[in-house]
């Protein structure tokens, strides 16, 4: 081999070695790439791993307060239910107090402007809440500061004797024991 064969070899070893370095430096960065590109995937996982988290979290949260709101509305239906029908009881109690009074179905109905048929119903709803209504029943109309107008009693005619509750809690309408 001449030495212009020998530094021909020698330059094309350089060039090789130079093109090595060159892919070498390509492939290093392209791994680097990789990698930052795959830290910055893990992060963004981890990231959407947490909102994850927190979506858990908020249903947790959701279902919670719904449950927690479900009672609520249950007592406050019960308390108003309770006070619903005490307030019935109360208009039956008056109704049977006004029959006490001596006051007919149909005159009580039109009196206090409601049919027959539902002062019927109020007076079996004192008779179910008291027996009969229970002594005492028209004593709402005097916690009511009302009183029955009775005519041809010993007072004088038409005149306006107070109901006397007997059995009642005061201001209640409500027959105790």
């Amino acid at each position: 081999m001449s030495s212009s064969g020998k530094s021909r070899g020698a330059k094309d070893l350089a060039r090789r070695r130079a093109a090595l370095e060159r892919v070498q430096a390509r492939l290093a960065e392209e791994r680097r790439a990789a990698e930052e590109a795959e830290q910055a995937r893990r992060l963004r996982e981890a990231s959407l791993d947490e909102l994850a988290a927190d979506f858990e979290l908020a249903q947790e949260d959701a279902g919670r307060i719904a449950e927690e709101v479900e009672a609520e509305v249950r007592r406050v239906r019960a308390r108003g239910e309770e006070r619903m029908r005490q307030a019935r009881l109360q208009a039956a109690q008056v109704v049977v107090a006004m029959g006490e009074a001596g006051e007919t179905v149909v005159a009580c109905g039109r009196r206090l402007g409601v049919s027959a048929e539902r002062v019927k119903e109020l007076r079996r709803l004192a008779r179910e809440a008291g027996g009969d209504g229970g002594p005492g029943v028209a004593g709402v109309a005097a916690d009511q500061g009302g009183g029955v107008a009775r005519s041809g009693t010993s007072r004088g005619q038409g005149g306006v004797e107070p109901v006397v509750g007997r059995g009642l809690v005061a201001g209640a309408g409500v027959p105790v024991g």
